[in-house]
């Protein structure tokens, strides 16, 4: 400064503007300087202060490390708060209150889902106990995934970072949890007819969804490393259902089938809806294009989880859709077909189901090979029996004729086919219950 001094001194003018010009410079240095050191306070010391202040929002360069995720959403950062704060940030504006609040709305449509099912969408198809217990899987597994998703969003603003990241592996299992009531509602009413395909499928998606549970013990799972790795375990986990899709496509006889025709569409739209969810996630499209614009409303990230509702409810109300066929629409009995009238010849009498077997009276007339006679009681006894007795492979209950004017086609639990008379002329009918183990030697003749 002194050099600055004596040349001013001298009388030389452009050193009087050389010397403002570097005091003009420093000055900037020295406040850029001044304000980084209090930004770094705020930054450290911020904890301490929202319990007084309240909650205040961090743009993306002063939230710690763990929360950069995404550089184009740059404001409206929660970060530093305890788990009182984390739960009063609910009710506060910030870049995650659209996450938050379509999850928690997507929590209360389906347990009011669950409510109205239950209570009368079931009961009006007289829907079986099986039926409840799925369509109960499914939406508590769908409410499941909401709330853990509310709750790393709300949360995932901890000051503790492993409080934050435990949340966030909550999270993960909760997207598990919902792609599991997926499946369990698409393979049940899929494979209904076929009860080894059913519990091949249902076996195989429970083993691929508790893998993945194990792998969230791993340490690295939930880092940055591994970003890329959880997209493609849970791409996988979610592709797996095309295996189970095009194996059901045959087993009805191609796409020409009625059954495919309706239902194969449905599937379609719902992996579309999936696929679009999970681009968004993957690309940050549309904040990539418009960084710091999309900070409270319309990231991709607000995108996949509305889709993610979108398609959770579809896909519930498709499960409706196909509980519903099922029940109007039996099951194709095989080479069996209605309205056409069939001989039985020379079917050996094997027993009775254990259920019937159990009372003297039909314990005695199965030892002593005498017919019996079946009252209208009986008669509904042996139907509800038919519905759920699977070991054996048929049942039927045969006049003793050698010609069958009436019958009534259907399957058993595991899908084999049974013949009922229909109706019951005379509740003293004499009746034989038939159980085969061989699949039916059956041959057609004109209907009387």
């Amino acid at each position: 400064m002194r050099g600055f001094k004596y040349r001013y001194r001298s009388g030389q003018g452009s050193g009087y503007r050389e010397s403002g010009t570097a005091v003009t410079q420093i000055d900037k240095v020295f406040t850029g300087l001044g304000q980084l050191s209090s930004r770094y306070h705020h930054h450290f010391h911020h904890a301490s202060e929202d319990t007084e202040e309240g909650i205040r929002l961090y743009t993306y360069e002063q939230i710690p490390v763990f929360l950069k995720d995404n550089p184009y959403i740059t404001d409206g950062y929660r970060a530093y708060l305890p788990s009182r704060l984390c739960l009063k940030s609910l009710f506060i504006l910030s870049n995650e209150s659209v996450n938050i609040w379509s999850h928690l709305l997507g929590f209360l449509l389906f347990f009011s889902l669950g409510i109205y099912d239950m209570m009368l969408v079931l009961p009006s198809v007289n829907a079986s106990r099986e039926d409840f217990v799925i369509c109960s899987i499914c939406l508590f597994c769908f409410q499941v995934c909401m709330l853990c998703s509310v709750g790393y969003h709300l949360f995932c603003c901890h000051r503790s970072e492993k409080t934050s990241r435990r949340w966030m592996a909550l999270d993960y299992a909760g997207i598990s949890i919902g792609i599991l009531g997926c499946y369990v509602s698409g393979v049940f009413y899929a494979f209904y007819c076929n009860n080894y395909w059913r519990q091949v499928y249902l076996i195989t998606v429970l083993a691929m969804i508790l893998a993945v549970f194990f792998a969230q013990i791993h340490p690295s799972y939930l880092t940055q490393q591994w970003h890329r790795l959880r997209s493609v375990i849970f791409c996988s986990v979610s592709g797996y259902g095309i295996i189970p899709t095009i194996h059901w496509i045959w087993l009805n006889g191609g796409l020409g089938a009625s059954i495919v025709q309706e239902f194969a569409p449905r599937v379609i739209v719902m992996y579309m809806i999936a696929a679009s969810a999970f681009l968004f996630y993957i690309s940050k499209v549309p904040e990539r294009y418009f960084p710091g614009q999309l900070n409270y409303l319309g990231s991709s990230h607000q995108l996949w989880h509305i889709l993610a509702v979108v398609m959770l409810y579809w896909w519930h109300q498709s499960t409706v859709h196909i509980m519903q066929y099922r029940h109007s629409q039996p099951c194709p009995a095989s080479r069996w077909k209605k309205g056409v009238t069939y001989r039985l010849p020379r079917v050996k009498f094997l027993g009775m189901p254990s259920s019937l077997a159990g009372d003297v009276s039909y314990r005695e007339a199965v030892s002593s090979g005498t017919r019996l006679s079946l009252s209208t009681y009986v008669q509904s006894e042996v139907t509800r029996l038919v519905a759920r007795y699977t070991p054996l492979r048929t049942f039927s209950l045969d006049p003793l004729a050698e010609s069958v004017p009436a019958l009534h086609f259907g399957q058993t639990g595991d899908g084999s086919p049974f013949l009922l008379m229909e109706p019951i002329v005379s509740p003293s009918l004499s009746f034989h219950i038939l159980i085969h183990t061989e699949p039916w030697e059956l041959a057609e003749s004109d209907a009387e």
